[in-house]
């Protein structure tokens, strides 16, 4: 379910993030995000994620290599963009067939 939440979503991810994948929706900031295919396929493969690690762990380990690369120097972008679930939600959120062929825990071919 995809739900338009702008003033959340500020509140609790800032201004720069546009969505969120938060188990079972998908939060976005504006109708315009909401129709992103691109947007919402990139949420989808978070909310795989969530569930193959019984979502709860999900965010731990988010939390936690966003911190583990903070502490590698790199700025919150690079951070960001360094964890793993991000990594594979970037590669593969253009494949619209890549939940159909995605093997469980794929996420760990992109911890570097």
């Amino acid at each position: 379910m995809i739900l338009v939440v702008p003033l959340f979503l500020r509140i609790v991810a800032g201004k720069y993030i546009n969505a969120l994948a938060l188990w079972p929706f998908i939060l976005v900031r504006n109708v315009e995000t909401k129709e992103s295919e691109v947007t919402i396929h990139h949420e989808k493969i978070h909310i795989r994620q969530q569930l193959e690690l019984f979502i709860i762990p999900f965010y731990v380990l988010y939390i936690g290599f966003y911190f583990y690369y903070r502490v590698k120097s790199k700025t919150r972008m690079q951070a960001y963009l360094s964890i793993p679930f991000e990594k594979e939600a970037y590669v593969s959120e253009s494949d619209f067939d890549y939940l159909k062929i995605r093997k469980w825990w794929a996420w760990k071919r992109y911890i570097s």
